[in-house]
């Protein structure tokens, strides 16, 4: 049942303003009233009647004890709005954190990508050194027969 409705139990034990309407049961929450349930006319404002009927028999200790209660309610619920605050703040820092961990890893990536090309790039180089050794063992193998040749 939603807040705003009323059953048939509570429409009958209902208290009824003096214009003939059933009045709202409320709680106020004044610094000097806290805690204390009252009655007042349902109409809308403008219309209202400005009678109010306090309903219970609380003291001023009992008020007192209610004020801190709804202090320390407000005091917790600004602590916990700051605490999601933190979080947000954190998960914000997490999501930072997280795209530079995404932009290292691709270079990462590029860099063992260019890392391999130039593997590669080596491996050529060194056959290359290989067949030029092979060719300047050999040019000088035969300039050594030439001069052997010569000299005969």
């Amino acid at each position: 049942m939603s807040e705003g409705s009323i059953n048939s139990t509570e429409s009958r034990n209902a208290i009824k303003c003096h214009c003939g309407l059933n009045d709202l049961n409320l709680t106020a929450w004044t610094d000097s009233n806290a805690g204390r349930r009252l009655y007042k006319c349902s109409r809308p404002k403008v219309e209202r009647n400005k009678l109010k009927k306090i309903v219970d028999g609380m003291n001023a200790d009992e008020r007192y004890n209610m004020r801190n209660i709804v202090d320390e309610m407000e005091a917790i619920s600004i602590e916990r709005d700051n605490l999601r605050k933190k979080l947000e703040e954190m998960d914000f820092v997490n999501i930072q954190e997280a795209a530079e961990i995404s932009i290292l890893e691709e270079k990462v990536e590029e860099m063992e990508f260019i890392s391999a090309q130039e593997v590669g790039r080596v491996v050529i180089l060194e056959k290359n050194i290989k067949k030029l050794k092979a060719i300047i063992f050999i040019s000088w193998a035969l300039f050594l027969v030439f001069l052997v040749g010569m000299k005969k």
